[in-house]
């Protein structure tokens, strides 16, 4: 049997020891390499990002309380950021969310702090600013009038007789800045395509001096209800009635000097009418040829037009019946 009595002199421990040590040592250096290599590959690098949108948030609850900002409109805020290449590579405009809270807001001017949320492996560098300065307003209602705004031209056979707009008034809400710039509200109607008696509802227009300032307004009502009432136009014949033709006699002839008038009315009754009748006019004691001032019979809600209203009259001769 081999003397094993050289074993018992080798120190196994500190061989052990020493190996872990060694083995501790390459991890460690194979960390920093694969370090020095990966910062190499994806370095730390920075980026300017211009105009971030700021965003107001707290806005509904502002309302709430009855205020309204002003200004500015649409503020925004650059920075620089850095991170890994790899991260700043991808990162878009939209993935930073900048915003001020207004919720809170109660004088009409305050100089909110900026908050600024970036993605995971992005850190803030520099930013132009810290705070933004708004300017508000409490709000308050305003009562206008609606205007009918007429556009083309009427029939010729078409008259307007009245014009009733439902609601006549119209209350607008916002700050005093936006309630300034209102010209007047509107509903706008073609008359060109009137054929008759009108009841529509039309969307009420806001006439401004600065059309940005339209969607910091609030209308009672975005609608209006237009109702017109229209008379139709026509001309007619005149027929002319007479009465008491003296024994012994017929007529001739009857001239008139107006033959036709015009007339207007309600549509279904003008529609319907042919000629319009006059009052009788009375023979009696006529012998030959006598002008006669004539009254027409008009029906009731049918009127001669002003521009026709003249004086008429009817010749009426007379010769001997056969």
């Amino acid at each position: 049997m081999k003397d094993k009595s050289y074993l018992k002199k080798i120190d196994f421990k500190g061989i052990y020891s020493n190996n872990l040590m060694i083995k501790l040592v390459c991890l460690l250096l194979a960390i920093f390499l694969w370090s020095f290599v990966m910062g190499n590959k994806n370095p730390v690098t920075g980026k300017d990002i211009p105009e971030i949108n700021v965003e107001y948030r707290g806005i509904d609850k502002l309302k709430e309380n009855g205020r309204v900002v002003i200004t500015p409109q649409n503020p925004t805020i650059s920075m620089r950021i850095e991170g890994r290449r790899s991260v700043i590579t991808n990162l878009k405009k939209s993935d930073i969310k900048a915003y001020v809270d207004v919720s809170s807001v109660k004088s009409n001017s305050e100089s909110l702090y900026i908050n600024v949320d970036l993605p995971q492996g992005v850190n803030l560098v520099e930013r132009s600013d810290q705070n933004l300065k708004i300017k508000s307003e409490s709000v308050e209602t305003v009562k206008f009038p609606v205007r009918l705004t007429k556009v083309g031209d009427l029939p010729e056979n078409i008259e307007v007789a009245s014009i009733k707009l439902d609601p006549e008034e119209v209350k607008v809400s916002g700050a005093k800045t936006y309630l300034n710039s209102i010209d007047y509200l509107s509903v706008k109607i073609d008359q060109s395509n009137i054929e008759g008696d009108v009841n529509l509802e039309l969307p009420i227009n806001l006439s401004l001096k600065d059309d940005s300032v339209k969607n910091h307004l609030t209308k009672s009502s975005e609608s209006c209800k237009v109702i017109i009432d229209t008379l139709l136009k026509k001309k007619i014949a005149i027929n002319p009635i007479t009465q008491n033709v003296p024994e012994g006699m017929r007529i001739r002839s009857v001239q008139l000097n107006i033959p036709e008038v015009k007339v207007k009315g309600e549509d279904d009754l003008i529609k319907s009418m042919k000629s319009v009748e006059t009052k009788p006019i009375d023979l009696s004691g006529v012998t030959d040829s006598k002008t006669f001032d004539i009254e027409l019979n008009l029906p009731q809600g049918v009127t001669v037009i002003e521009d026709s209203i003249k004086n008429f009259t009817a010749t009426i001769s007379l010769e001997k019946a056969e």
